[in-house]
């Protein structure tokens, strides 16, 4: 029987990868970076492993998008977030769009079955969207500024 070889962390290399995000649609950046990341165009690729390289995307203000949900911490800088916004591109800041991840272990923790939390999850994000967006556009501020300053009031900080 031939033995399937897995790659060992400690020999994993690692490459900085630069994707230049100008004037392509956002799905399909998305997935080149998720490629990337995940280390799926390796030779030595092994699902479970975390074998990517790390990536650095450029002249992300010149995506293609009319609305962009972060999914990672901070995932676009404040001065590439300025220029989409200038340009109409609507951001859902990750503070709001993460918070699925707390809420659903808070579910967790209470014993609620699977549906109670996706209902849960949806309420809730659901509330906290519509909050910050209808704030943002009665302010002139950004969704980031918004979500920070209610999170700050939540909090009783300032």
């Amino acid at each position: 029987m031939k033995q399937q070889k897995t790659t060992i962390p400690k020999k994993i290399n690692r490459a900085w990868v630069e994707v230049d995000v100008s004037a392509k649609p956002l799905g399909r950046v998305a997935t080149v970076i998720a490629n990337a990341l995940r280390g799926k165009l390796k030779r030595d690729f092994t699902p479970h492993m975390d074998g990517g390289d790390f990536v650095v995307a450029v002249n992300v203000d010149q995506i293609e998008a009319s609305v962009i949900v972060e999914g990672a911490n901070i995932a676009v800088t404040p001065e590439a977030e300025a220029k989409l916004i200038s340009r109409g591109v609507l951001i859902v800041p990750d503070v709001v769009a993460n918070a699925g991840g707390v809420i659903s272990s808070y579910a967790e923790h209470r014993g609620y079955s699977t549906d109670k939390m996706f209902k849960l999850v949806k309420q809730k994000i659901t509330k906290s969207v519509i909050t910050v967006l209808t704030e943002a556009k009665k302010t002139g501020q950004s969704p980031r500024v918004v979500a920070m300053a209610i999170a700050r009031r939540r909090l009783g900080v300032d």
